[in-house]
C-alpha cells in the first residue's frame, strides 16, 4: 500500500504586531455565537492575522485564496478532531455555513459530513417585491447618469466613451475613502490608457461606496438623493474572478445588481444598461454537439456547467429580466473577450487569451489543434455600448459585443510568427503535459490561474496522437442586434489583421509582458501589414 499523504503543518500564529483589525466587509460584524463557531473562528483568526470575524464574513472577501483554502481545512480538522472535505469552503464560506455543514459531528469528533448539494441558481433569481417602477421616468433627455465600474478596464473606457459622446454629468460609484481619493483613482486610470483630460474634472461625481453593500454602502438619505440626482445607469461594475465559486461572488455581482435595480425604481424610473457576458451561455453537455450560432435572442436557462464567475453573471442576468417584466426599462449588453484598444495597443494583461499566448511565446510551441476564437477591441465594445444606449428602441433588447469576425487560433499564430517569434508546432498531447508541468512548478506561470481550463492530455496510446490535428469546435456568437443598432452611427469594429495584432504585440514588448522577437519580421511597417488568412468568415 503506497504511504498515506502529509497533512501540511499548522502555520504558527503571526506575530502579535501582525495582527490587524478586521477588514471593513459588506456585512456588519456578529461574533461567534457557539462554542463550535468560536473554534473555527480561532482557526480564522489565526490564518488571517486579525484580532475578530464575524461569523458571516466570507473567507474570500477576507483575502482567502485558493491556495489558502486547504490549510484552513487541515487546521480545522486539527482544532475539530473531525473530517473536513478538502471543499468545504466552495460551498460553505463563512464560519455560520461552516458550523451548519459540520454540525454535532465537529463537536465530539466522527466521520466527514455530507457534502452539501449545489443549490439550485434558479432559487436565486430573486427581487424584492418593492423592486418596481412608482414612478414614471422624467421627459426630456436625461442630463446625469450613475456608471459603477468606472475603475476597472472596460469602465474607464466606456466613461470615456460616455464623456465624449453624450453632455451627461457623470455620477461613479468607487470604493474610497472619499470623493477626492475616487476622483484620483479615476484620473490616474484613465491617465494610464491615455484617455484622461482634465475638462472631465467638471463633470464627473464621485461616489464613494460598495456594490457588495446594501443600499450600494450609502446611508438611506445618500441613497434617495443619487436616485433623485441620476436619470439612466450604466451596471458595469463586477468582481471578476475565474477561480472564485459563486458564493465568494453573490454579494459584489448579484447583490449589487439588486441594489442597482432598486436605485432604479427609487424616485423617477431610470432605464439600466447592464452589462452581462457571453459566459452565461451554457457550454453543452457531454456528448453534446457543440452549436454551430449562440443567438442573442437565445433563452439561456442553464447554470450547472458554468463556473463560479459565470454563475454569478447568470443569476445577475436573470434578475434584470425579473425587473423588467415588472417595467423597468433595460437593456443587456453580453461582451465576449475584449482585447486592447485597437488605437494605441493598450491592453489588460491578465486576460487568458494573451497569458496563453504568452506561455505560447515562451514555449516556442504551439499546439497543432485549431479552433475559432473573439478579439473585440475594448475601444469598438465601450463606443458600441454608448450608441446603442442612446436609441429609444434600446431597453427589452439583448446584445452580443463580440466580433463580427471570427479569428482562427492558427491565424493568430500565423501572425505572431510574422511578428518574429519561433512558434513550433507540436501535438496536443505533448503541448499540454509540458504547459501543465511548467504551469504546476512556477507560481508565476502566465496559465498557472487557469489551469483548471485545461483538461488532462488524451492519453499517448496510438502512434495517430502525434499526426492529429484536432478541431475544437467553438460556437460563434450572433451580434445581429449590434450591428443594426450601430448601422449609420460610425462605429465599426477593426478587422483582425497583422495591423491590429502587431499593435498589440508591440505593447506587450514595450511593457515587459512579451519578450522581444528573437527574430522581427524585417521591415515591416504598419501600411505593409494584411488581413490574416481566413479572418474574414462572418460570424
Amino acid at each position: 500500500a503506497e504511504p498515506a499523504a502529509r497533512e501540511p503543518a499548522a502555520a504558527p500564529p503571526p506575530p502579535a504586531e501582525e495582527v490587524h483589525d478586521r477588514p471593513h466587509l459588506q456585512v456588519e460584524y456578529v461574533a461567534p455565537r457557539t462554542g463550535l463557531e468560536e473554534r473555527i473562528a480561532a482557526a480564522w483568526r489565526e490564518l488571517f492575522g486579525v484580532r475578530e470575524v464575524g461569523v458571516y464574513d466570507s473567507f474570500y472577501e477576507l483575502g482567502g485564496t485558493s491556495l489558502m483554502a486547504p490549510r484552513l481545512v487541515f487546521r480545522l480538522r486539527e482544532l475539530l478532531a473531525t473530517e473536513v472535505p478538502l471543499d468545504a469552503l466552495y460551498g460553505a464560506p463563512t464560519i455560520a455555513d461552516l458550523a451548519a455543514l459540520l454540525g454535532d459531528g465537529a463537536a465530539a469528533g466522527g466521520a466527514a459530513p455530507a457534502a452539501a448539494a449545489d443549490p439550485d441558481l434558479w432559487d436565486e433569481v430573486a427581487l424584492d417585491a418593492e423592486i418596481r417602477p412608482r414612478e414614471p421616468a422624467r421627459a426630456g433627455e436625461p442630463s446625469d447618469a450613475l456608471l459603477t465600474g468606472a475603475t476597472g478596464f472596460l469602465g474607464a473606457y466606456l466613461l470615456h466613451e460616455l464623456l465624449e459622446r453624450t453632455a451627461l454629468r457623470v455620477h461613479c460609484l468607487v470604493r474610497a475613502a472619499d470623493p477626492a481619493a475616487g476622483l484620483e483613482r479615476i484620473r490616474r486610470k484613465l491617465d494610464s490608457y491615455g484617455l484622461w483630460s482634465d475638462a472631465y474634472r467638471a463633470r464627473v461625481a464621485v461616489v464613494p461606496g460598495d456594490l457588495a453593500q446594501p443600499r450600494l454602502g450609502l446611508d438611506a438619505a445618500a441613497f434617495a438623493a443619487l436616485a433623485e440626482a441620476v436619470h439612466v445607469i450604466y451596471h458595469n461594475g463586477a468582481q471578476v474572478n475565474h477561480t472564485f465559486p459563486y458564493a465568494a461572488l453573490r454579494a459584489a455581482n448579484v447583490g449589487g445588481t439588486r441594489e442597482v435595480l432598486r436605485l432604479a425604481c427609487t424616485g423617477p424610473l431610470k432605464p439600466v444598461h447592464f452589462l452581462s457576458s457571453v459566459a452565461v451561455y451554457s457550454p453543452p453537455a457531454p456528448g453534446e454537439p457543440v452549436p454551430e450560432v449562440l443567438y442573442e435572442s437565445d433563452r439561456v436557462d442553464e447554470w450547472r456547467r458554468l463556473t463560479g464567475y459565470a454563475q454569478s453573471k447568470w443569476v445577475a442576468e436573470q434578475v434584470v429580466r425579473l425587473a423588467m417584466a415588472r417595467g423597468v426599462p433595460a437593456a443587456v449588453y453580453r461582451p465576449g473577450i475584449v482585447t486592447g484598444d485597437s488605437r494605441s495597443g493598450i491592453c489588460a494583461t491578465h486576460d487568458f487569451i494573451w497569458r496563453f499566448t504568452r506561455a505560447a511565446v515562451e514555449m516556442e510551441q504551439v499546439a497543432r489543434a485549431d479552433g475559432g476564437t473573439d478579439v473585440a477591441p475594448i475601444d469598438y465594445v465601450s463606443a458600441a455600448i454608448v450608441e446603442l444606449s442612446l436609441r429609444p428602441d434600446t431597453p427589452g433588447k439583448t446584445f452580443n459585443l463580440t466580433h463580427p469576425e471570427i479569428v482562427r487560433w492558427s491565424d493568430l499564430w500565423a501572425s505572431a510568427r510574422r511578428f518574429g517569434y519561433r512558434l513550433d508546432p507540436v501535438p496536443l498531447r505533448r503541448w499540454t503535459a509540458r504547459m501543465l508541468a511548467e504551469a504546476a512548478a512556477d507560481e508565476e506561470h502566465p496559465l498557472r490561474p487557469f489551469i483548471s481550463r485545461f483538461p488532462p492530455p488524451p492519453p499517448a496510446d496510438a502512434a495517430a496522437d502525434d499526426e492529429a490535428e484536432p478541431e475544437m469546435p467553438a460556437p460563434r456568437f450572433d451580434c445581429a442586434a449590434v450591428l443594426a443598432g450601430l448601422e449609420g452611427t460610425g462605429v465599426a469594429c477593426p478587422p483582425v489583421d497583422d495591423r491590429l495584432l502587431h499593435r498589440y504585440f508591440r505593447y506587450f514588448v514595450d511593457a515587459g509582458f512579451l519578450p522581444a522577437p528573437s527574430a522581427p519580421a524585417a521591415e515591416w511597417t504598419a501600411g505593409e501589414a494584411g488581413a490574416l488568412p481566413g479572418a474574414g468568415a462572418a460570424r
